[in-house]
């Protein structure tokens, strides 16, 4: 990792004490600058307009319920701030919504400590974190912005071949590199491409979508 003021800024947004002060251990000791740390939603929007993070850590159920809205407001007023979710939760609809805010990747807090270093390497490099379940309701996000009648809603965007046949690979269990050679393009542009359809996902969300 860069070497002091160079290595990345990282605002832990988490309202459990222990497992915030382990999310941050981790983190420092892999060589992160955590910059700031937060219990609520609107603390959340608060730390990241004063500590210009590279990355936030976001948890969604905090004590005001408003993880997808601070990621929302975070990521429209620093679009270059990064946002990985971590949750307990397994309720996709959830995820979705916070994919949808704005974030580039979910992390379950039972795998952190195992694999966050890395995960949030990935993020800041430009890279997303999806796993296969949360991938295919992405791919199912995506396919309906496919609908020529989207465009009636005011939706413009609309995903390339390309990101929905990563996306599917992903949502089938391939890894990014897997993926990549499938789709027969380099692992940089396959996580490029990922990146784009989150945040095409992103974009559609702010101007409304089908229903």
């Amino acid at each position: 990792m860069p070497e002091s003021d160079d290595r990345p800024r990282v605002l832990v947004c988490e309202d459990h004490a222990l497992f915030r002060r382990a999310v941050v251990t981790s983190l420092e000791d892999a060589g992160f600058d955590v910059v700031a740390e937060a219990t609520t939603g609107a603390e959340a929007i608060e730390r990241a307009r004063d500590h210009a993070p590279d990355l936030v850590l976001m948890d969604l159920r905090m004590p005001d319920g408003n993880g997808d809205v601070a990621t929302a407001a975070i990521t429209a007023a620093r679009p270059w701030s990064r946002v990985l979710v971590l949750t307990v939760s397994d309720d996709l609809d959830e995820i979705v919504g916070a994919i949808r805010a704005g974030a580039l990747g979910h992390l379950r807090k039972e795998e952190a400590m195992q694999v966050l270093p890395e995960v949030a390497r990935e993020l800041i490099d430009g890279g997303v974190h999806l796993g296969p379940a949360l991938a295919r309701r992405v791919r199912h996000e995506l396919g309906r912005l496919t609908d020529p009648f989207a465009a009636l809603g005011g939706q413009r965007w609309k995903p390339t071949e390309r990101q929905l046949r990563l996306v599917a690979e992903i949502a089938d269990g391939a890894d990014l590199q897997t993926a990549a050679d499938t789709s027969g393009v380099p692992r940089w542009a396959a996580r490029t491409e990922l990146r784009g359809a989150l945040e095409g996902l992103h974009r559609s969300a702010r101007v409304g979508t089908p229903s």
